[in-house]
């Protein structure tokens, strides 16, 4: 491939998000959460690869791709009665995506991949995160949601509300605030951090994956389904005068 490809091949990427078939899914399966880990763990498995082929020590972020990829399946869900926004701000805070419906806020979703040096954030500014959002977007607080990629990058107890570690299966939502608005989505979706065979690199060598093999990885892997903060916005829609 010339270089000067490079770029093109990005811009196909980006103008995808706008040019997506409509699709009804059934909510009361995890097709949309499966199929966002299925993105995600290739992505990851690309990422992998760059950094070895590369040369690259340390990966790409991703959390503005895992943030779009979020905003897409919950606009298609939607379908045209809603508009979503991404990066919307009103004085100084900008939440990562805003749902209006009939012209009024109605729902926001905050998407971290990691929650990085703010780790006590779950013991205090989490809640102050979400009344200030409710009083700058006038969005009630319970519509007010934040979805993690992960349930690991809090701690091992945070994990274990929501991803029973003993069995490998997913808890059902905690009702307890601020736990019950946040929905980790995923689990086991980097493959670079498996246990792998004695002998292997990890920084050397890395796997390719069949479609097949992902697609029954997805499976098994979602731990708060996105498609359960989808319904709550819909109901939520029918509260709206």
């Amino acid at each position: 491939m010339k270089h000067t490809e490079i770029s093109k091949l990005f811009s196909s990427f980006i103008e995808a998000y706008a040019d997506i078939e409509v699709e009804d899914f059934d909510l009361e399966s995890n097709t949309i959460s499966e199929e966002i880990y299925k993105h995600i763990f290739r992505i990851k498995v690309s990422l992998w690869k760059h950094n070895i082929e590369f040369n690259r020590r340390k990966r790409m972020a991703l959390p503005d791709i895992f943030q779009d990829i979020i905003a897409l399946y919950v606009k298609i869900a939607l379908k045209e009665d809603f508009e979503v926004i991404l990066e919307e701000r009103s004085g100084r805070l900008q939440p990562d995506i805003l749902i209006k419906h009939k012209g009024l806020n109605l729902f926001i979703l905050e998407v971290k991949t990691s929650i990085g040096w703010d780790r006590g954030s779950i013991n205090g500014s989490i809640q102050k995160r979400i009344k200030e959002l409710s009083n700058e977007f006038n969005i009630p607080s319970e519509n007010i949601v934040f979805i993690f990629q992960s349930p690991w990058n809090v701690n091992k107890q945070f994990a274990n509300r929501y991803w029973n570690i003993r069995e490998n299966t997913p808890r059902e939502l905690p009702v307890d605030f601020p736990f019950n608005k946040i929905r980790p989505l995923l689990t086991a979706d980097d493959p670079y951090y498996w246990e792998h065979t004695d002998g292997f690199n990890r920084d050397l060598e890395y796997i390719e994956f069949s479609e097949e093999c992902i697609s029954s990885k997805s499976k098994g892997s979602i731990v708060v389904p996105l498609e359960l903060t989808i319904k709550e916005i819909l109901r939520a829609s029918l509260r709206v005068c």
